[in-house]
């Protein structure tokens, strides 16, 4: 529901807002309460938030991560203590911003909410709000219209606030002068490198120098805890083998699952797009359009499409040409849509208005709607149901086998029966496990939680179901230094390399900061001067350069040439320094300067409500019944 409010928002910053207000929610520190009714999830500044609320917001929270993980819940990846804790701070951070707007005479009237409604256009049908189509899409996406109304009067509600806020946020023409300088001001640096490969073997080793190393570093070559086990394991193929899959079953499935097998039209397509906002006044929307206009000449005097649209939208595809990739109906905003789906291969739209801007679309391929026959899908089909039934056939196999274990008193007893084979292993351990169900993470993580002599309940596989008994364990335990020498060694002389490459990067910039001459210094030392393209805020990229080494030559100049320290990754040192230094000119600010004064506006605004929204929290009360988590 947010994610569909955040998509209708008008204001341009609104998203990175409200992204950043919640943020804020979820990490801070929240006063729990032991006491608090069981009606009552938390209280904001003495309102509750009553436990429908959060029930309703957990359900569909659960329901999101289950959609994106394929309709289940991956329980190794997912901790619901965490998902409930989240979903109740987002309440609370809700319920404070709209505290917060009453207390500013801040309001969303119903008439507002309907409006907004009104001229959304994924409920137009004709360029009219549909009531059919506005409660089909609600049901889709699980929404009852009080919920979807209530978010939109939230949205409309955060969205005063934040521009109500954003008056307070100015950018001074000096201002803009000196973060555009900050910005596209640009460096080379010379640089050399020092790699711990290069002074690997220098000097003999010792075995007191080995002895040493180990037992300071006794527990890097401490042994992992090693199991053995029997084990009992049903899978789905057991069975797989003896199922028929019959004409009526077939059907039916294919008939439950037509849309699986259907594949709707798709078209791939290009845009350019000029944004315009409500806040545009008459003489911009003219400029505005007298520029797209220009450009659907170029492009239909033949200019490259993909050029155009890399020096003109102003659409986050630009650097891309403009691709949209493919997609089908229903995807992207209605007169959008109507364009795409009214053009053939190869055809140039007109220019399209949005409530993002004007566009001028490019259509590159159509993908025609298919649906696979019956006979084609035929094979899946038997293999999935197949699948299915065996499935539910080791587990009743697997539940089976658990009763009869427990009756029998334990697994020994039970194997004397003959009724299913008991498989075991030698000791392993949890990073290396034997080949089969045992490298199943459900299978080691259930193992590895057990004690010595512990039978497990049945543990469900990816391949069926399995019962597990601990045999015996060996605990993890520090072995000699003759056990591992070779590997102390190895390790060793890794570290010592190390060391002296970063000596000697260290003992070259002491040198040269102290008015060595870099270069001289460097042929000394055998090792290649470099340098690299020149490189900007807006342009952290060179050859060869980490970031953090880039990050750190910006902030160099000719009165402080060299960085207090050296800059490394892994194994790798640089010494660097300021070879030249470039300041944007005047022509170039005057390119970028309508553009950069908005992001800079746009930086401001989210800084201020960033600031507005730890202000709140500091003075509020929220107190969170731990019940609930």
């Amino acid at each position: 529901m947010l994610d569909l409010l955040r998509r209708k928002a008008k204001s341009p910053y609104m998203q990175a807002t409200l992204f950043v207000i919640i943020l804020v929610f979820v990490f801070w520190g929240v006063n729990t309460s032991q006491d608090r009714r069981r009606t009552v999830v938390a209280t904001v500044n003495g309102e509750p938030i009553p436990y429908e609320n959060f029930d309703r917001a957990y359900n569909n929270a659960v329901d999101n991560i289950k959609d994106r993980f394929g309709g289940t819940l991956p329980k190794d990846l997912i901790n619901m203590e965490q998902i409930k804790a989240q979903v109740i701070n987002q309440l609370a951070q809700k319920l404070l911003i709209q505290q917060s707007a009453r207390e500013m005479g801040l309001l969303a009237s119903r008439d507002e909410i309907r409006q907004n409604i009104l001229k959304n256009e994924a409920f137009l049908v004709d360029g009219q709000f549909d009531e059919q189509r506005y409660n089909q899409i609600l049901t889709g996406s699980r929404l009852t219209t009080d919920d979807y109304e209530a978010g939109i009067a939230f949205g409309l509600l955060a969205d005063k606030v934040t521009k109500y806020l954003s008056r307070f946020a100015r950018v001074s023409p000096t201002e803009e002068k000196e973060h555009f300088i900050y910005d596209y001001q640009e460096s080379k640096l010379q640089y050399v490198t020092f790699n711990a490969s290069d002074f690997k073997g220098k000097a003999a080793v010792t075995d007191e120098e080995l002895n040493s190393f180990f037992n300071e570093r006794q527990d890097d070559y401490r042994t992992p805890p090693l199991i053995k086990l029997k084990y009992l394991s049903f899978t789905s193929q057991d069975d797989s083998g003896n199922i028929e899959v019959s004409e009526q079953d077939a059907e039916q499935y294919y008939r439950d699952h037509l849309e699986k097998y259907s594949r709707p039209e798709k078209r791939w397509a290009r845009h350019i797009l000029i944004k315009t906002s409500d806040s545009d006044n008459n003489e911009q929307i003219k400029a505005k359009t007298e520029q797209i206009q220009k450009i659907l000449e170029m492009a239909m005097q033949g200019k490259d499409f993909g050029e155009l649209a890399k020096k003109y939208s102003q659409d986050g595809s630009a650097s891309a040409g403009g691709d949209l990739g493919f997609f089908s109906r229903d995807k992207t905003v209605k007169p959008f849509e109507d364009a795409v789906f009214s053009l053939q291969e190869g055809e140039l739209s007109n220019v399209v208005k949005t409530r993002f801007g004007f566009h001028i679309i490019k259509l590159e391929k159509i993908k025609p709607a298919h649906v696979t026959p019956l006979e084609e899908a035929r094979e899946e089909i038997a293999s999935i149901i197949k699948k299915n039934k065996g499935s539910s056939l080791a587990f009743q196999r697997a539940n089976t086998a658990y009763e009869n274990i427990i009756l029998s008193g334990s697994l020994a007893k039970y194997s004397e029966t003959g009724e299913a084979a008991i498989r075991e292993t030698d000791f392993f351990s949890e990073e290396s496990p034997p080949e089969g169900v045992t490298k199943d993470p459900s299978f080691l993580k259930a193992a590895f939680n057990l004690k010595k002599g512990e039978l497990s309940s049945m543990i469900e596989t990816r391949e069926g179901y399995a019962i597990i008994f601990v045999e015996d364990i060996k605990g993890s335990e520090i072995p000699s230094f003759e056990q591992v020498k070779e590997d102390v060694k190895t390790d060793f002389m890794a570290a010592r390399a190390k060391n002296l490459a970063k000596e000697s990067a260290e003992t070259l910039l002491e040198k040269v900061k102290s008015g060595e001459d870099f270069e001289a210094q460097a042929r000394k030392l055998g090792v290649t001067m470099e340098e690299s393209d020149f490189v900007s805020r807006t342009k952290k990229y060179s050859k060869g350069l980490p970031y953090n080494v880039i990050e750190k030559g910006l902030g160099l100049s000719s009165e402080k040439p060299y960085p207090d320290s050296i800059e490394s990754v892994g194994a790798t040192f640089y010494v660097f320094r300021l070879k030249e230094k470039k300041t944007p000119g005047a022509d170039q600010f005057k390119e970028k300067q309508e553009e950069f004064a908005k992001r800079l506006l746009q930086e401001k605004n989210i800084n201020l409500l960033t600031a507005w929204a730890e202000y709140l929290r500091s003075s509020a009360d929220i107190s969170i019944n731990q019940d609930f988590i």
